[in-house]
């Protein structure tokens, strides 16, 4: 697959202009709720101060309390070669967040008769996918949307069909049959585990890319269109889309990874498990829209379609299950995402009925960034404690 293949030799931004934009403390971009709730402020001032001493250049912050908006702040830049704020409106990608749209899309075909959970998924492709470890077992959509199907992802975590371009050159189908038929490009017997599908936790975007696949061969029409018409449109998310989009260039957070790293603009292949672009004010919209689907109060599917997502099915780890592609850990159920230059997270707590959205324009790793990761779970945690408190 030669299409400029990123290997992350990152253009440089001078050290010292992003030094001094971590380190200032500049004025957050407001977008009150209709009433200013109870240590608002206070959380605004906590967060502000562990951005201004880590390497978050933007971030957008907000909690949803009883179906209402009862906080958001955006902090820092979009842009640091400008300073141009990162707003409300400031659109960026929000990495395997886009996981969650694939429970809609993959449920909805249900609904359409397309295919069920039992489906033997070489009964739809153009091409066998064949765990060559077990070939006599198939692997089922159920497989793919719980992350059990076999599928290892062998391309660096799945990063490596990431190519400077706006658009990715290579479709969907065609990404997918080169890494998983034999003797294509992208083929190899590790590109699948030696356990059975159905045995095993694995995460894996090209597992949720197949499923994708699966909804746009049955629809006819190509995944991003139809979640467009069965989510984004109805749900009004007027900044939501998958590629770049020149005529909202403005509006694009520019991404970064610390310190002083900008990245250039990318795309992948298999967009659907992570490309999905959106600011934070219309995640807030599909935040709201998530919690009422769980009391089975959304009209993007029907209530048992709703109640199948948001059911355990496996354990993922200890303390935590897979549902319908999204994360529940005892009453609260969650998706996070992280690409280079990008770092998000939605939940809520089913039972204490509040939300939470982090997104920031800024790589974040366990590993290899430990103190920007551990700041990014306290801002999280104090908005967590800011709902709890309400």
């Amino acid at each position: 697959m030669e299409q400029n293949k990123i290997t992350w030799r990152w253009l440089y931004l001078p050290l010292v202009m992003l030094l001094a934009l971590a380190c200032k403390k500049d004025k957050q971009e407001e977008s009150k709720p209709p009433v200013e709730q109870p240590g608002a402020d206070k959380l605004t001032d906590n967060i502000e101060a562990i951005r201004a001493r880590s390497y978050f250049p933007g971030l957008y912050t907000a909690v949803i309390k009883d179906g209402k908006l009862i906080y958001a702040r955006s902090f820092g830049v979009a842009d640091a070669t400008t300073s141009r704020t990162f707003n409300p409106s400031t659109i960026m990608p929000v990495a395997s967040i886009t996981k969650t749209l694939a429970s809609i899309a993959v449920m909805k075909g249900i609904e359409l008769g397309y295919f069920n959970m039992e489906t033997n998924i070489n009964d739809i492709l153009p091409f066998a996918v064949v765990n060559p470890y077990h070939p006599d077992i198939p692997i089922k959509l159920k497989h793919l949307v719980t992350h059990t199907s076999s599928v290892y992802d062998t391309l660096s975590g799945g990063n490596d069909n990431l190519v400077l371009e706006k658009t990715p050159k290579q479709s969907l189908g065609d990404f997918l049959k080169d890494y998983f038929v034999p003797g294509r490009q992208l083929y190899k017997n590790s590109n699948f585990l030696g356990t059975k599908p159905g045995e095993k936790f694995e995460y894996s975007n090209y597992a949720t890319a197949l499923a994708a696949y699966l909804v746009e061969l049955k629809s006819g029409i190509s995944y991003a269109s139809f979640v467009k018409k069965y989510v984004f449109d109805p749900l009004q998310l007027q900044s939501a889309h998958w590629f770049y989009d020149n005529t909202r260039s403005d509006l694009y957070a520019g991404l970064y990874h610390p310190i002083y790293l900008w990245l250039p603009v990318y795309s992948q292949s298999s967009y659907p498990d992570g490309s999905w672009r959106i600011s934070g004010e219309d995640m807030v919209k599909y935040l709201q829209e998530m919690m009422k689907a769980y009391e089975g109060n959304s009209s993007l599917l029907k209530r048992e379609s709703w109640q199948q997502i948001f059911t355990p099915k496996v354990t993922a780890v200890p303390g935590m299950d897979m549902c319908i592609f999204w994360f529940k850990k005892q009453d609260v159920y969650m998706h996070g995402g992280n690409d280079p230059g990008i770092c998000t997270k939605i939940g809520f707590d089913a039972k204490r009925h509040y939300g939470w959205i982090i997104m920031t324009n800024t790589s974040v790793s366990a590993t290899e960034t430990v103190t920007l990761h551990a700041d990014f779970n306290k801002i999280e945690s104090s908005l967590i404690d800011f709902a709890d408190r309400q």
